[in-house]
């Protein structure tokens, strides 16, 4: 027969101090002075969606091996983590390793890393106005920028504006509302690994910030404080407007 042994129900304490330790971890703010001391392999940090989170143990266990993340640590490497396309499943894999939240505020010009993926190479597909219309939900969005086509639907849930404003322009022409916001180098480079072809389906129209106030009434003004940064100021202001 077999010995079964039934392991003791988790204290109520202990879940509670685990649960606090998560929080110290998500509290803690990182700049770039503490990202570029953490760049060796026994001592790899690397920055994904505006968090930190510390890898090193985590290299020889990367299914895509370990050089990809070296070449990243002590860097922004979100452009990269969404150019290859990363699971849910995946992107969930990195929460044991968060330690806490980084300040863009003191980041070099060149901290952004650029998507490995040749630009080039992924520009020279064009995608038709048929094809387009097949991505528009929240869950798999397409929208249009200067007459390159990006696949935004991972990158939606982490836009500091909210979901809801990106997901008004899928499948369509977002550009004017872009550029009316103003956003950074950084958004420009996050985007360049979301971008899937050139548009080949015929004129657009797009739709400015003014045409879209309505939209921004949908967005919680409590997240967009929360997330102050110049990109979506402009959508703030106009809130306070009303």
């Amino acid at each position: 027969f077999f010995l079964m042994i039934r392991r003791p129900p988790r204290s109520t304490q202990s879940r509670s101090s685990a649960a606090s330790d998560v929080y110290k971890r998500q509290d803690q703010v990182y700049t770039y002075e503490d990202l570029k001391q953490h760049t060796e392999a026994h001592k790899s940090w690397i920055v994904i969606f505006d968090k930190v989170y510390s890898i090193s143990d985590f290299l020889v266990e990367h299914p895509g091996g370990m050089d990809i993340l070296l070449a990243n640590v002590g860097k922004d490497a979100t452009a990269d983590f969404l150019a290859k396309g990363h699971t849910k499943f995946a992107r969930s894999q990195l929460h044991p390793y968060l330690i806490g939240k980084y300040d863009h505020s003191k980041d070099p010009e060149d901290f952004i890393t650029r998507p490995i993926t040749k630009k080039v190479q992924r520009k020279s597909k064009k995608v038709t106005q048929s094809e387009l219309q097949k991505h528009n939900t929240q869950d798999d969005c397409w929208i249009i920028l200067n007459n390159n086509v990006y696949d935004v639907s991972n990158w939606i849930n982490e836009h500091p504006g909210g979901p809801t404003y990106i997901t008004k322009f899928a499948a369509k022409d977002a550009t004017s509302a872009f550029k009316d916001v103003g956003h950074s180098r950084r958004a420009q480079r996050i985007l360049d690994g979301l971008l899937i072809g050139e548009y080949d389906g015929g004129q657009t129209s797009s739709q400015s910030i003014e045409e879209l106030e309505i939209t921004l009434e949908a967005v919680s003004y409590t997240h967009l404080r929360a997330h102050e940064t110049p990109e979506h100021l402009v959508c703030r202001l106009l809130l306070e407007k009303k």
